[in-house]
């Protein structure tokens, strides 16, 4: 990193395969999806808009200039792991890291959504008998007590025994594939996302988007389900061991979540004490929360005016949601 080696000739050979994948990746329906949930998710701030570089920007990278970065790498602050039998001293000695040396790096910016008010429906056309259909609630900010609920709620949605694969795919035949969950933030403080995707053709987007929506804003209360969703839970919790190479990076995991004990035998106590009230109260914010529906799919099969009695419709191109 501090001395790298690069001749043009591989410069650009470097710049016209970062390119030519742009290009090839840009027609692919699983690129459309991510970027539309990016955008549903970020507006502005999507990865696909914000600090990327243009193809042309690529291709007129400069040597120097390109070889100018790597060596800046290497003085961010970092975090490493090691699993052997080298003590700290012999370990900092022969990777050279003895000597203090000053750490550059911003503050980090805890992960936010954009602030939705109601349902918003995005449209993006892809031509293709299948449609993809997500849903994005963000939730609230990480917090390690709720860690119980988070795990309820993504077992009791989630999964071939989850509410969304069996409403959606096997009670109605709906879609080709059906999934839900829950996504904790990886730090102390980033927002959580509740989040459902479904495969479906394009003219029952209409049918999917309503029962989805309906699903997720009045969670059923099914004891049977919450019984074997927090058996499950349960389940995992205890089969899911450390091994030795994954201690630094397991505890690192809990330290960047604030957490500065093993959170296993207090969660365990949790899920075996939580009932079925209890993941209800945790998902009545969803009633009347904003959410995002994103669909990629034939956008000339859907019934805009049954959309729009579910939500604001909005039709977007791909040149307008990426750089490129």
């Amino acid at each position: 990193l501090r001395a790298p080696i690069l001749v043009d000739e591989e410069r650009r050979r470097w710049a016209e395969d970062v390119v030519g994948k742009r290009q090839q990746r840009r027609e692919t329906a699983n690129f459309k999806v991510e970027v539309l949930r990016q955008w549903a998710l970020r507006g502005p701030q999507s990865p696909y808009l914000s600090e990327a570089l243009t193809n042309d920007q690529v291709l007129a990278l400069g040597l120097d200039e390109l070889a100018g970065k790597p060596p800046a790498l290497a003085e961010l602050a970092s975090t490493m792991f090691y699993a052997g039998p080298h003590g700290l001293d012999d370990l900092s000695e022969l990777l050279g890291l003895t000597r203090a040396r000053p750490h550059q790096g911003g503050e980090y910016r805890p992960t936010r959504y954009l602030a939705m008010q109601g349902t918003t429906i995005h449209l993006l056309h892809h031509d293709a008998t299948q449609a993809q259909i997500s849903l994005l609630a963000p939730s609230e900010l990480y917090t390690s007590t709720h860690s119980p609920e988070y795990r309820l709620f993504d077992e009791y949605v989630g999964g071939q025994a989850g509410l969304i694969f069996q409403e959606v795919r096997e009670a109605r035949g709906l879609a080709y594939a059906a999934q839900a969950g829950h996504t904790a933030g990886a730090r102390l403080g980033d927002q959580n996302l509740v989040w459902a995707s479904v495969g479906s053709r394009a003219d029952r987007s209409v049918e999917v988007v309503a029962l989805l929506l309906a699903l997720i804003r009045e969670l059923p209360a099914q004891t049977e389900r919450f019984e074997r969703c927090r058996s499950s839970a349960i389940e995992k919790l205890l089969g899911a061991r450390i091994r030795f190479r994954g201690y630094g990076f397991t505890a690192e995991t809990w330290r960047l979540r604030g957490i500065h004990e093993d959170p296993r035998p207090t969660l365990l106590a949790a899920l075996a004490e939580r009932e079925l009230a209890d993941l209800l109260e945790f998902a009545g914010p969803l009633r009347e929360g904003g959410m995002a529906i994103t669909i990629v799919g034939d956008t000339t099969q859907n019934d805009r005016v049954a959309l729009a009695k579910l939500g604001q419709v909005v039709e977007h191109r791909l040149d307008d949601l990426t750089v490129y």
